[in-house]
């Protein structure tokens, strides 16, 4: 991705942090605040004995509210990570649950160096993983919610020091 369209994504998911305020569902206990470790989707979804925090049976809608307009509240976190998208708002509200999920089950896992975090915690001001994905949902814009997407997708893939 070029430093200009990262840098921009980047504004972009802050904008929409900012947007929604720092209301979101539940409170982390992740404790870290990395610096570059993320995990794929497809690690996640095939080590899931690896997961803190949250359940592969786990519904989406329990960690993203905003799944259900697109009619993917009722899948589980696992079945999110397995999703590959398609046309339409529908298909991107599935990309972005995707890369979401597995920005959710990096930033639960205390060991990996992730430096986004899914809740409020006092003195934060980056991105919160469960707002920006519910404010993205929300505005029902395929390119915010696929901009938001690459976002989490290029943290995602930042290096997986797991096995």
């Amino acid at each position: 991705m070029k430093l200009v369209s990262r840098a921009a994504t980047v504004l972009a998911a802050t904008a929409l942090t900012a947007s929604v305020g720092l209301a979101a569902a539940g409170s982390a206990s992740a404790e870290t605040i990395g610096t570059g470790e993320g995990c794929t989707p497809g690690y996640w979804k095939n080590h899931t004995e690896s997961w803190q925090e949250i359940s592969p049976s786990q519904t989406t809608a329990s960690l993203f509210s905003q799944a259900t307009k697109y009619g993917l509240g009722t899948q589980t976190t696992l079945q999110a990570l397995q999703g590959g998208g398609g046309k339409g708002d529908a298909g991107a509200a599935s990309i972005l649950l995707r890369a979401a999920t597995a920005s959710a089950l990096n930033a639960a896992y205390d060991p990996l160096q992730f430096p986004l975090i899914r809740n409020p915690r006092p003195g934060y001001t980056g991105v919160l993983i469960i707002s920006a994905t519910n404010a993205a949902l929300a505005s029902g814009d395929r390119q915010q919610m696929l901009d938001l997407a690459a976002y989490f997708d290029g943290l995602n893939n930042a290096g997986c020091p797991l096995t």
